[in-house]
């Protein structure tokens, strides 16, 4: 939600609500497999590719899942994530 619209509506900042500033973010969707394996999924498919690419991390990930299927070779978890970043 913008910013001027959340202040008009006086949302206030707590458990549901955050506030994210607006900065330079790498956007991408990343899999998961089975429970237990997002932090390895997201260290190899997303940090090790912003790092290799010249980039340093500048605050906070945020995500959310939007996929989660089951089939013959197990769970898949699909997570899209903005990362904020700075060029180095």
């Amino acid at each position: 939600m913008p910013m001027e619209k959340a202040l008009n509506e006086q949302m206030q900042i707590n458990d549901y609500n955050e506030y994210i500033p607006a900065c330079k973010c790498i956007y991408t969707v990343f899999e998961a497999n089975e429970e237990g394996t997002f932090a390895r999924a997201f260290y190899e498919n997303v940090y090790n590719k912003i790092n290799k690419n010249m980039y340093t991390i500048e605050g906070n990930p945020v995500g959310r899942l939007v996929m989660k299927a089951h089939d013959k070779d197990g769970l898949h978890r699909y997570f899209e994530v903005w990362i904020p970043i700075e060029e180095l």
